[in-house]
Parts: C-alpha cells; sequence; structure tokens
C-alpha cells in the first residue's frame, strides 16, 4: 500500500510565509498519489523532513474526505452517511472509514499543506 508524496518547490520563495519560516516553521505544500487498496486504520503517510506536525490539510474528493491521523502518520479516508460513527467531517454528518480493500489507485494529485516543527 504504498502513496506518493511530492513537495511543491515554488513555496519556498513566497514571502508571505517568511515570517513563520523564520520562527523554525516549515510550511509545505504538494500532492498525494494513492496507490493500491484501503487498509482498515489508513494509509502510511509519513510526512519527511518534520519532528513533529502542527497541521496537515487535504483536499476532499469524490465525495469523501481525507484525514491525517497525526498519532500513527496515516491518511485515513471517511465517507459520509454513516449515523453510528464517530467521526465527523466539515459538514457536520457522520462519517466512517470507508471499507479496508477498497481501491482508492484512482486518487492521485490529491492536494495537500502541512505545517510543523
Amino acid at each position: 500500500m504504498a502513496i506518493t508524496i511530492t513537495y511543491d518547490a515554488r513555496l519556498n520563495t513566497n514571502k508571505t510565509l517568511n515570517s513563520a519560516v523564520a520562527r523554525g516553521k516549515k510550511i509545505v505544500a504538494g500532492k498525494i498519489d494513492l496507490a493500491s487498496s484501503y487498509a482498515t486504520g489508513g494509509l502510511d503517510a509519513t510526512l519527511k523532513g518534520f519532528a513533529s506536525l502542527d497541521l496537515v490539510l487535504i483536499d476532499p474528493a469524490s465525495g469523501l474526505s481525507f484525514v491525517y491521523d497525526y498519532t500513527n502518520a496515516k491518511i485515513k479516508i471517511l465517507a459520509p452517511g454513516n449515523a453510528s460513527a464517530t467521526a465527523t467531517i466539515s459538514t457536520g454528518q457522520n462519517a466512517a472509514e470507508i471499507a479496508s480493500d477498497t481501491v482508492v489507485s484512482g486518487f492521485d494529485a490529491l492536494r495537500f499543506v502541512a505545517f510543523g516543527d
């Protein structure tokens, strides 16, 4: 279950980010390409170059939400509409992880931004 994460180099010279960087923060943006199928608990997604992460945002796609699990360094994929689920997505709807072994290789170029130390 592999995913590919690519950082955008052009943000390194964006002056609006310089003050956070001067305080020791790292900010990266890029894309995530999912390969293979989904595993219960999420897909391994360690962001290299960070000692700790403050925030990881991943764009939703095809009605699904992509949530970064900071404790386990994984990306969880949530689908809305499961009334028994405990997780919620930004609309406040109940959500649950997609089923294990769901093919996710069609998700490529998911945009993300990460902020941390």
